[in-house]
């Protein structure tokens, strides 16, 4: 992944983005039901945004919560 710009190409991924950025904190299955992606699409677009630096994840119990980077 060459940067940011990359990470951003694809509409799909912009969404994901947009949706963690106004709702830190996002479960993976918030976003499968509210933007009607399937489990492994999403999996796959939060990898890249999280290789990229835009986003983290942190555990909780069993789940990850996405929030945008800050820096």
């Amino acid at each position: 992944m060459s940067g940011l710009n990359d990470a951003l190409d694809l509409e799909s991924r912009r969404t994901i983005y947009e949706m963690i950025r106004l709702r830190p904190g996002t479960f993976l299955r918030e976003m499968e039901r509210e933007l009607g992606m399937q489990v492994g699409m999403l999996t796959y677009h939060l990898r890249v945004l999280t290789e990229a630096g835009m986003i983290r994840a942190e555990q909780e119990g069993n789940h990850l919560r996405y929030f945008p980077s800050d820096g």
